[in-house]
């Protein structure tokens, strides 16, 4: 009597065919599942660069043209320097508010205070760096300019320091994948 152990070569085939089947709609599927997460994690960073952008226009709208103690002297206070920018804010329920915003390749560091007439920093980043920061934002907003139109040009300003008056100010904020947003900074006279 003849028992035959294994398989044949066409049985062999077909597992083998099946299997592949098998797992190439599985690795479909995945693919299709990692498409949509990263779809998503795309719309919810593009949506917090919005948030941010939005919430700094609204300060900016409301900004304090009061003289305030700026390093000793007694000027209206505007401050921007490389990736800092700094102002004095009207936005809120509590009175004027000291806001500092640097932004960073890998987040957006946000500070706000009370202001209470109190002497500022020569440096407002300088507030940064002691245990009261309200919020460090992953944002993919890593860059602002500051622009000075006029109808023949744009003019990039480098830095603005306190005591200074530009009109026609514009904050530029620029992330990746396109995103860009031009906010209008209000003029103290």
């Amino acid at each position: 009597m003849f028992h035959r152990y294994g398989f044949t070569i066409l049985e062999f085939m077909l597992a083998l065919f099946l299997t592949s089947l098998l797992m190439l709609m599985v690795f479909q599927g995945y693919h299709q599942v990692l498409r949509i997460y990263r779809e998503m994690k795309e719309e919810h960073s593009f949506r917090s660069d919005f948030l941010l952008s939005e919430g700094l226009r609204r300060q900016l709208s409301a900004l304090y043209c009061e003289p305030v103690n700026y390093a000793g002297r007694n000027i209206k206070f505007f401050y921007f320097r490389e990736n800092v920018l700094s102002f004095i804010t009207n936005f809120s329920l509590r009175g004027p508010v000291l806001v500092v915003y640097c932004f960073e390749p890998e987040a957006t560091i946000y500070f706000e205070r009370p202001y209470l007439g109190e002497k500022i920093p020569e440096h407002p980043e300088e507030l940064l760096e002691g245990d009261e920061i309200f919020g460090r934002f992953k944002t993919r907003v890593y860059s602002a300019k500051l622009l000075r139109r006029t109808e023949e040009e744009t003019e990039e300003i480098k830095e603005l320091l306190p005591g200074r008056n530009f009109k026609d100010l514009m904050l530029q904020l620029s992330g990746p994948r396109g995103f860009q947003r031009e906010l209008p900074v209000p003029f103290c006279s």
